[in-house]
């Protein structure tokens, strides 16, 4: 899953996901109501940018779009088992669907 974490791709398995959102909760990504940081948009920024500092201010814009328009973990959605595995996941593809193709964590890892 590295490969496919580092481009971007889709999770190929429900586990995947859950490996995925085990980094961003070490990486303080979220708070422990499965709400996003603060800067959350700023650490997106800074990861996809390490190798290609001229995106930096459009990731950061895209990741701030992706946050809102996320929902809430919610009593709701822990009833329709709506989770931080899933929450990671929908933000990573909406993050690969909103930046130019070929965006990457490159330089992170």
């Amino acid at each position: 899953d590295y490969y496919d974490l580092r481009y971007l791709k889709p999770a190929r398995n429900y586990p995947i996901k859950c490996y995925r959102a085990c980094a961003f909760i070490d990486c303080k990504a979220f708070n422990a109501d499965g709400s996003f940081v603060a800067n959350a948009g700023e650490n997106l920024a800074f990861s996809m940018s390490r190798k290609n500092p001229h995106i930096w201010n459009q990731a950061f814009d895209v990741a701030n779009f992706c946050i809102k328009t996320l929902p809430e973990i919610t009593f709701e959605h822990a009833q329709k088992s709506y989770n931080v595995c899933d929450k990671t996941e929908d933000f990573l593809q909406c993050v690969r669907a909103n930046l130019p193709q070929g965006s990457s964590f490159d330089g992170l890892f």
